[in-house]
């Protein structure tokens, strides 16, 4: 039986593109951090699995910073190893806007297609 339904035999790509994306931009939003910070965060919300490669995170906010979406400054201050804090643009919040405007489309379309699910089975079937 096909399972999850990835392209490729990468199986949950397209969700994590869906939800990672707005998800660090509405973490930045609230609270500038820098990777790791944001990372452990993501998994705290559910956003992302504790397994997730973290590497996955800093590319998309490497992408997402050379679009505009974010700035980033390096944190010279305290102990430790400078870090680079992140922090959301106009453009990432008005890019933001529209994830989560798909978001509530998708939602309600997961809903009807989980009305048709319930409808043609029962809960044996599944």
């Amino acid at each position: 039986m096909p399972r999850g339904g990835g392209r490729g035999g990468r199986r949950g790509w397209g969700q994590l593109a869906l939800f990672l994306r707005p998800g660090i931009l509405l973490l930045l939003r609230e609270d500038p951090s820098h990777g790791y910070n944001l990372i452990e965060d993501l998994r705290r919300q559910g956003i992302i699995d504790e397994d997730l490669d973290a590497g996955i995170v800093y590319r998309y906010l490497r992408d997402m910073e050379e679009q505009g979406m974010l700035l980033s400054e390096w944190e010279t201050s305290g102990p430790g190893v400078p870090r680079k804090v992140y922090r959301l643009t106009p453009l990432g919040e008005e890019f933001v806007h529209g994830c989560m405007q798909n978001l509530q489309r998708t939602r309600q379309r997961l809903g009807d297609l989980f009305q048709i699910y319930r409808r043609n089975f029962s809960e044996e079937d599944s």
